[in-house]
């Protein structure tokens, strides 16, 4: 049923002044089908499900509703769950169709950026900032900044974002020792 057909039918029969924004349960059954057959076309690349609940809309010559027409929002925003649920179940979770996915990952793996400060004794020597994947990364960093064979280091986790890494030399605590203060 297209669009030109549901307001012909919407106008000659008894809906009521609320009913009027909603659509007919055919039109949303076809719209479901494109968007099914849609999901399943793998050669088809979608970016994300609204890209193919559009389609669906477009197909069907069928307008997408505004906020304000709350019975055909409600059934647009069902929509838009059925397409997300016949994506994932036809392509993965992981799939192309996921526009954000390739995003969050990039942002999983950012490097952190910690506030790095060397401390001889009680006197701060250096500040550096610097890019590190973890605490760890900056440790291993800073032992071989120390360039003396045989350190050992410790992390130690003074709260949620600051840490002391302490170097030790044949069991023994040395002066020095490097502040890190993750930045947010």
């Amino acid at each position: 049923m297209s669009f030109k057909e549901y307001l012909i039918e919407a106008s000659t029969s008894t809906f009521t002044k609320n009913d009027l924004t909603t659509l007919p349960e055919e039109m949303v059954k076809e719209i479901k089908k494109i968007i099914r057959k849609g999901a399943e076309d793998l050669d088809q690349k979608w970016a994300n499900a609204l890209e193919l609940v559009h389609h669906g809309y477009e197909q069907t010559g069928t307008i997408r509703p505004s906020p304000d027409m709350k019975g055909a929002w409600n059934q647009y925003e069902d929509i838009i769950s059925y397409s997300v649920d016949q994506l994932a179940k036809n392509r993965g979770l992981t799939g192309d169709w996921r526009m954000s996915s390739s995003i969050f990952n990039e942002s999983a793996h950012h490097p952190l950026i910690y506030y790095i400060r060397y401390i001889n004794g009680k006197r701060i020597s250096e500040t550096h900032m610097l890019e590190a994947k973890d605490i760890l990364e900056v440790a291993d960093l800073a032992k071989k900044a120390v360039k003396k064979k045989g350190v050992e280091i410790k992390v130690k986790r003074l709260n949620n974002d600051t840490y002391h890494i302490t170097f030790w030399h044949h069991d023994v605590k040395m002066r020095e020792y490097v502040e890190a203060k993750l930045a947010l």
